[in-house]
């Protein structure tokens, strides 16, 4: 699986992408995963619960609300480049407006979460290794 982020303008245009993920398979300067790919979603409801009704009322107020979480792994080379992919990689991720999601080599399934933040990034290296765990929050999937 592929992920990416992108940071979009309010027109719409790309202003940059991070790669988050790679795919499966290791390879040096490539992110591996993602492993425990989580994806959590949400809609606001409305509970209505009137005195004496015979039953409650649920509305469906939307605002789609969707959370996903995964980790990846990236070999470095050596401990050195490790430590600065780490510095670097957090100074110039894009924080997001759009997650991208898409699967098999030719993207044949592709999920895109619009209105995503990155709000949180975790990176350690372990020797040449760096392992990052991301939680990224977003609206609606389409």
């Amino acid at each position: 699986m592929i992920i990416v982020m992108k940071d979009l303008s309010e027109s719409g245009t790309n202003q940059g992408e991070t790669i988050l993920c790679d795919g499966a398979n290791y390879a040096p300067g490539k992110w591996a995963g993602p492993e425990g790919l989580s994806i959590d979603g949400e809609i606001n409801v409305q509970v209505s619960e009137f005195l004496r009704a015979d039953s409650a009322k649920v509305r469906n107020r939307k605002n789609h609300r969707v959370t996903v979480s995964f980790a990846c792994k990236r070999d470095c080379g050596t401990v050195d480049a490790a430590e600065a992919f780490i510095v670097q990689f957090y100074a110039t991720c894009k924080r997001g407006t759009q997650l991208v999601l898409a699967t098999g080599s030719t993207a044949a399934t592709k999920l895109t979460i619009n209105n995503a933040a990155l709000p949180k990034i975790s990176l350690k290296h372990i020797g040449v290794m760096v392992q990052a765990q991301f939680s990224i929050i977003g609206g609606s999937i389409s």
